[in-house]
C-alpha cells in the first residue's frame, strides 16, 4: 500500500516548495548564449556569469528589504558591481575574441577577472560599474598598478585555498615581472556605461603593461 502522507509531510513539501519558488533559476539571455556557443571556455563563462547575476540579485533583494538607509549605498555598490562584472565580460568576448576566461567572479578584493589570449600573454580585468574608479592610496597600493598587481598576485600564491593551476598562472606573471616574458601580463579596465555597454579606459597606472620590459 501507498504510504499515507502525515500533516507534517504535507507541510514539509509546502515549505519547499515556497523556497523553490523563491529562489528562480538563471537563465541566461538567448544573444549571451549565442555569444558563447562554441567557445572552448563556454562552460566557464556560463557559470562566472551566472554568479554574477546571482549576486546582483542577492544585493537587490538585500535594497528591497533594508530597514537600515544607511546600509542602502553599500548594497546599491554591489549592483554596481555585478553590473560592471556582467559587461567587462561581454566586452572580453567581443574585442579579445581568442582569449579564454582563467578566473572567473568571486565577491570580494583582489583580481576580478584573468583572461589568457594566445600565444602567451595574460589579460587582468578590472571591471568598474558606471561611474566607478580606481581606488588609490591603500597599503596594497594603487589599484592595478604594478605594485597592487604583484600584491595579489603573491596572494593567489600564498593562499593555501589556491587550486594548483591557478596558483602556477599567477607564478608564471610573478616570474614574467621579474624576468620578463614569455609571457606578456597586460591589464585593462573595462567601465560599463549606464546606458548600456562598457568601454575600456585609458588611464591604467602603470599603462596596464606588468611583464619586466627592460
Amino acid at each position: 500500500m501507498p504510504k499515507t502522507k502525515t500533516s507534517a509531510d504535507r507541510k514539509r513539501f509546502a515549505r519547499k516548495c515556497k523556497q523553490q519558488r523563491r529562489v528562480a533559476p538563471v537563465i541566461l539571455p538567448c544573444a549571451v548564449k549565442d555569444l558563447l556557443k562554441g567557445r572552448p571556455d563556454q562552460k566557464l563563462l556560463t557559470d562566472h556569469l551566472k554568479a554574477i547575476e546571482v549576486h546582483r540579485r542577492k544585493y537587490l533583494l538585500r535594497i528591497k528589504k533594508e530597514t537600515d538607509a544607511a546600509a542602502i549605498p553599500a548594497h546599491k555598490a554591489k549592483v554596481t558591481e555585478a553590473k560592471g562584472e556582467h559587461e567587462a565580460t561581454l566586452f572580453m568576448i567581443e574585442n579579445y575574441p581568442d582569449a579564454v576566461i582563467l578566473w572567473t567572479f568571486t565577491a570580494g578584493t583582489g583580481i576580478d577577472q584573468l583572461w589568457f589570449d594566445p600565444p602567451d600573454e595574460y589579460v587582468i580585468v578590472e571591471a568598474k560599474g558606471p561611474g566607478a574608479t580606481l581606488s588609490t592610496g591603500a597599503a596594497k597600493g594603487d589599484q592595478m598598478s604594478k605594485q597592487w598587481v604583484r600584491n595579489s598576485l603573491e596572494e593567489v600564491v600564498n593562499s593555501p585555498n589556491t587550486a594548483p593551476a591557478d596558483r602556477n598562472h599567477a607564478q608564471r606573471m610573478l616570474d614574467a615581472m621579474d624576468v620578463g616574458p614569455p609571457p606578456k601580463v597586460h591589464g585593462c579596465v573595462i567601465e560599463a556605461r549606464k546606458d548600456g555597454g562598457s568601454e575600456e579606459k585609458l588611464n591604467v597606472p602603470d599603462s596596464g603593461i606588468y611583464h619586466k620590459t627592460t
